[in-house]
């Protein structure tokens, strides 16, 4: 994905015009990539056919967190600065979305589940939710700097669920390089090694 939003190889023609300084793109195998195109569309563009199947209109910028779930059934997005919009597609014998806005604090990473029927959200006021798809309503929630009396503290910029029998698992971390492991179902708060540049740790 090159600086003007644009798909191709590193020497040739764009293959897809997408939408420029977004950068987040998801493959699903056999099908294509999914993009937000210059226009606002979020697509599934078929590299193959050069074909593209427009999945939502008027799309936010930017795009914060674009995920496909393991079977590529379900396609999450959530989009926009200060009014944020969740969108969640879905394929039966076409693909249909459900776009909703979000009010509460800003969305910084978001990730869905293999069955796809929860989310995980990190947020601005450092504070990580598991959202009930099927509801709306939010599950559990997690305040990471008071759980972990103030050793894991930052902007939580990644999370991400985990698969199987560690579904209910939530690995996330922050630009400091910590990282912990959040157990949803039981409740229960882990902190794990860090990870992080000499940067990361001077600042």
């Amino acid at each position: 994905v090159h600086a003007d939003g644009s798909i191709r190889p590193e020497a040739g023609p764009p293959g897809f015009v997408g939408r420029p300084g977004e950068s987040l793109i998801a493959l699903i195998p056999g099908q294509g990539i999914v993009a937000v195109r210059a226009d606002h569309a979020l697509v599934l563009w078929d590299p193959d056919a050069m074909s593209e199947t427009v999945l939502a209109v008027n799309v936010p910028v930017p795009l914060v967190a674009l995920r496909v779930n393991p079977n590529g059934g379900t396609i999450m997005y959530v989009a926009g600065q200060k009014a944020q919009q969740i969108g969640i597609l879905r394929y039966t014998e076409a693909w249909s979305a459900r776009v909703r806005p979000y009010t509460g604090p800003r969305i910084l990473d978001a990730d869905i589940d293999r069955e796809g029927k929860h989310l995980v959200l990190s947020t601005l006021d450092r504070n990580l939710q598991i959202l009930d798809l099927e509801t709306g309503a939010v599950k559990p929630e997690l305040r990471y700097v008071k759980e972990s009396k103030g050793v894991v503290e930052g902007p939580v910029r990644k999370c991400r669920l985990g698969a199987d029998a560690n579904a209910r698992h939530v690995v996330f971390a922050t630009p400091a390089g910590q990282i912990a492991l959040w157990d949803w179902a039981n409740r229960s708060l882990a902190h794990l090694d860090n990870y992080a540049s000499n940067e990361a740790r001077e600042d």
